[in-house]
C-alpha cells in the first residue's frame, strides 16, 4: 500500500555522541551524519551539558525538508525528554546534521541522545 510500517514501537534510542568544547559544534556550526541504511522517525531528544548554562540545538534535514523543535540543553536537563513532532522523519539514506543555536556560558562537553522507532517501507 506504501505506507510506512514501525518495527519497533517503544522508542530506541537511534544514536547519541558526546562533544567537546573543540568540536564544530560548540563552535557554533552545524555538524552533519552520514546516513542510515534505513528510515526512521525522531519522537525525542535528551541533553544535557558540563559547564556554561544553555545551548539550544535542532534536527535539520541538509535536502532542505525543514528543522525539527528546539531542545534547550542545560547542565540539569538530563531527564527532560524534549518531544520532536515537526518535520522528524528522515528516508533511508537521506543526512541528517544538528544545529546549535546561540550558546550561554562556556561549555566543556555536550551530551546528546536521539530516540525514536526505526521504519520500514
Amino acid at each position: 500500500d506504501g505506507g510506512v510500517a514501525v518495527i519497533n514501537t517503544s522508542p530506541v534510542r537511534l544514536f547519541s555522541f558526546r562533544a567537546a568544547s573543540t568540536t564544530t559544534l560548540l563552535g557554533g556550526n552545524t555538524m552533519g551524519f552520514p546516513p542510515e541504511s534505513r528510515p526512521y522517525r525522531v519522537e525525542y531528544i535528551k541533553c544535557y551539558l558540563y559547564g556554561g548554562t544553555s545551548i539550544p540545538i535542532n534536527l535539520t534535514h541538509p535536502q532542505g525538508v525543514g528543522d525539527t523543535e528546539t531542545a534547550t540543553c542545560t547542565p540539569t536537563s538530563t531527564s527532560t525528554r524534549f518531544a520532536i513532532g515537526t518535520n522528524n522523519t528522515w528516508a533511508a539514506d537521506q543526512g541528517m546534521a544538528i544545529e546549535p543555536g546561540t550558546q550561554t556560558g562556556t561549555i566543556s562537553e555536550l551530551y546528546i541522545s536521539v530516540f525514536g522507532s526505526w521504519l520500514r517501507q
